[in-house]
């Protein structure tokens, strides 16, 4: 089991609590904490230093922060078994999960390399209410099936095979979160499953948790904030529908994507002219016309959008 952490001083004893609650024998835990400044690897320390238990704890902390998806790929490096089950610090695992996870990926003579679940709501407080499904990833067969549309994926309440982070040497450097990159592996290896059972208690208000904005600095901030991460994703996958003989419409999709971020890039950084911006928007083909449209909008002409905001920000209150 792979619980990582960073600053979550109010939740990771209940997130850790719920590891250590696992009916799963012959365990092991690895707990890496991205150089947290808050209490949080302290108060591990102790829980850790403390358990008597039957399952096995390696604790680890960053000399510095690396983000999400390097931190994973660190638990990933120290962990011995074939399955490895990952888990947030803000959320709880059910102490079934390990177990229900390794029984149907025997069940399944441990061909799938991604294992996801359902989830149950939990809110800041850890009242718990409805269940949380997510996609039925047995539909998607061989790399191809990607283009079916995006997988609905929740990274907190899956488990990934050895062999699917050590053939691509682990999470690339910059990635924020291994889901998609871990996912598409997946779908062009061994393939996927959902088990259609609530196992993690999913916390509101996390990393991954889709906010509104209600300004136009605000969303030109967020664009800004996903550019180099989800460039980095998407050559990371183009590389891999490349060694996994994707189909011509399969890799054109990522390069599609890939230049979408690169005319992200160029319209929010650095000085361009208006002339400029508008040849660039004029040569991204493989961008859709309405996002082009959006962007070049919050690049050249960002008043114009305001009055929107204001109107949302009156709606909202």
């Amino acid at each position: 089991m792979l619980l990582l952490n960073y600053n979550q001083q109010h939740y990771i004893i209940d997130a850790l609590n719920g590891a250590l609650a696992q009916d799963y024998e012959n365990l092991e835990i690895i707990i890496t904490d991205d150089c947290s400044t808050d209490p949080s690897f302290d108060m591990i320390s102790q829980v850790c230093a403390n358990y008597s238990g039957p399952h096995k704890l390696i604790l680890h902390r960053n000399e510095k922060n690396v983000g999400g998806g390097r931190n994973l790929h660190i638990a990933a490096s120290l962990a011995s078994g074939e399955l490895f089950v990952c888990t947030d610090g803000d959320d709880i695992s059910l102490p079934n999960r390990v177990s229900i996870l390794v029984k149907n990926w025997l069940l399944h003579d441990k061909k799938p390399d991604l294992l996801a679940s359902y989830l149950r709501d939990m809110d800041a407080e850890g009242n718990v209410y409805d269940v949380i499904p997510v996609d039925d990833l047995a539909k998607y067969k061989g790399i191809d099936s990607w283009l079916l549309g995006h997988p609905g994926l929740v990274g907190a309440a899956q488990a990934y095979t050895r062999r699917l982070f050590e053939e691509f040497s682990g999470i690339p450097c910059g990635v924020r979160a291994g889901d998609m990159v871990l996912a598409l592996r997946a779908f062009a290896a061994g393939g996927a499953i959902t088990i259609p059972e609530p196992l993690v208690l999913y916390r509101r208000g996390g990393n991954s948790t889709k906010r509104s904005h209600f300004s136009v600095e605000e969303v030109i901030r967020a664009f800004d904030k996903n550019i180099d991460n989800t460039k980095i994703e998407l050559l990371h996958m183009i590389e891999v529908a490349s060694r996994k003989n994707a189909s011509p419409a399969t890799l054109r999709y990522f390069v599609n994507l890939y230049q979408k971020e690169s005319l992200t890039e160029f319209m929010l950084r650095g000085r361009r002219s208006l002339t400029e911006k508008i040849k660039y928007i004029c040569g991204a083909s493989g961008v859709k016309l309405g996002f082009r449209a959006r962007i070049f909008m919050y690049s050249a002409f960002p008043n114009v959008l305001k009055p929107f905001f204001k109107l949302k920000t009156l709606l909202r209150g």
